[in-house]
């Protein structure tokens, strides 16, 4: 029996990163659920990491009263989807 998976991208909580603005926040790792591919992968002996390009996140939404208006909202207002550049695999528009 062949499962169908549904496509699209999951995340997952690579590292805790510090921000002057925003303060403690999470880095998630986006996973295409097609081929596999990360946007993030994690550098031998060390604790760093690095951004892989093969994920391109799409800002395609306009900016919410906060953002345009004043200092901004806090959150991804624009974020609209993400592609996967290896496969062609996409959510969002």
């Amino acid at each position: 029996m062949k499962l169908k998976m549904k496509a699209g991208f999951y995340e997952v909580k690579a590292f805790e990163a510090f921000d002057k603005v925003y303060g403690v926040h999470p880095v998630m790792n986006k996973i295409c659920r097609t081929c596999g591919a990360e946007s993030i992968f994690h550098l031998k002996n060390s604790n760093r990491y690095k951004y892989t390009g093969l994920i391109k996140e799409l800002h395609n939404k306009p900016e919410c009263h906060l953002c345009s208006d004043w200092n901004g909202c806090g959150s991804d207002c624009t974020y609209s989807g993400a592609e996967c550049l290896i496969c062609g695999n996409k959510e969002g528009y």
